[in-house]
């Protein structure tokens, strides 16, 4: 799901999840949806030969930098959600811990609202 996630309108996963999750309840599955904030480190970012860095900066005609920049100023802890962020609900989902979270939509944002 995650390499298809983007093809999917956001409210089309979480539906999902959800109603995944209140069929399943009953066999204890736990079917989540994680939302994660802009990976601006990211090869969509920074690595392809076109990156969304490149695009943005030609578009708006200011470089790079100052697109990032203002990626990371929208949101409230001022930095870009990395990886590890989202490897790090990832494993507490799959971890007993979370034996009782289904149907939800974590956002790994930043405290960034979703738009």
């Amino acid at each position: 799901m995650i390499a298809y996630g983007f093809l999917l309108d956001i409210n089309d996963v979480i539906g999902s999840s959800t109603a995944i999750s209140s069929r399943y309840a009953v066999r204890e599955a736990r079917v989540n949806a994680i939302c994660p904030g802009n990976l601006l480190d990211s090869p969509l970012w920074t690595e392809a030969p076109n990156t969304l860095f490149k695009q943005y900066a030609r578009n708006r005609g200011i470089s790079e930098e100052q697109i990032r920049q203002t990626y990371i100023e929208q949101v409230p802890m001022k930095r870009g959600c990395t990886y590890t962020d989202v490897c790090n609900v990832v494993a507490f989902l799959a971890s007993d811990q979370a034996s009782y979270m289904a149907g939800q939509a974590i956002n790994v944002t930043g405290r960034q609202e979703m738009r």
